[in-house]
């Protein structure tokens, strides 16, 4: 997004972060929302995912869409993402939108297949049409201008070549996982790490790779190791742009 600052005669480019986040259960992933940018809506598929918002009481507009075997999530979620996008043409959409969690709204997409169709267990060609709705919709929300934070559960996969385990974002089948994440601009990691004192533990987001654990930071400003803090991470990220694009 190109904003114009006539006074200054410059034009400075605004990053729109598309961030995929994934980690163990519990890491506090949710949380992370109340870091970024207001106004902040979110999409969620549990109603337990909101309690550490309120706890923390992070201001966030939400819609619970809830997860079961029937037509009402799915249609709840296109009514959502047209409500979405009538916003932004109307110049009063959020700063930021959450879906919480992504493999939640696949499982959404999944349950409006099998209700169309009066089954109850999936055949391939259904795994077939559930991807495709799937990623119609997270394109939807990845096309609109904002930033966009996306959280995954993490899971262990082994690789068919090598044998070795590797860990992805929990989504089924075997190439999804992959295609989903070439779509984000920034890919985190979340991992509990030993603090200094003993039974000590401390949350750090990775922006790279390891040996088990994809990470990827597409505008090179973080660092390997960030601490939890996504508006932290904007700034180092907004602040490289600026001194890099900032006057044209």
């Amino acid at each position: 997004t190109l904003v114009n600052l006539p006074h200054f005669g410059q034009i400075i480019e605004t990053f729109e972060a598309k961030i995929l986040l994934y980690a163990a259960s519990g890491f506090g992933k949710t949380t992370m929302l109340g870091t970024m940018p207001g106004p902040r809506y979110l999409v969620n598929f549990d109603r337990e995912n909101r309690l550490p918002l309120e706890i923390n009481k992070v201001d966030v507009e939400y819609d619970d869409i809830i997860a079961r075997p029937d037509i009402v999530g799915y249609e709840e979620l296109l009514k959502k993402i047209l409500m979405l996008k009538e916003r932004f043409k109307q110049g009063n959409g959020p700063k930021t939108i959450c879906i919480d969690t992504g493999r939640d709204m696949y499982r959404v997409c999944m349950y409006y297949i099998l209700k169309t169709q009066g089954k109850e267990m999936p055949t391939q060609p259904d795994w077939g049409l559930a991807h495709e709705r799937f990623l119609q919709r997270l394109n939807d929300f990845l096309d609109m201008p904002c930033h966009l934070l996306v959280n995954f559960h993490e899971m262990m996969d082994k690789d068919d070549i090598t044998g070795r385990i590797l860990g992805t974002i929990n989504l089924p089948g075997k190439d999804m996982p992959n295609e989903v994440m070439k779509k984000f601009n920034i890919k985190l990691h979340g991992v509990m790490e030993p603090g200094s004192k003993p039974g000590e533990w401390k949350r750090v987001i990775h922006t790279a790779n390891t040996s088990m654990f994809a990470a990827d930071d597409k505008s090179g400003a973080l660092s390997f190791a960030e601490e939890p803090d996504l508006g932290k991470m904007l700034a180092k990220i907004q602040a490289k742009l600026n001194t890099t694009k900032g006057v044209k």
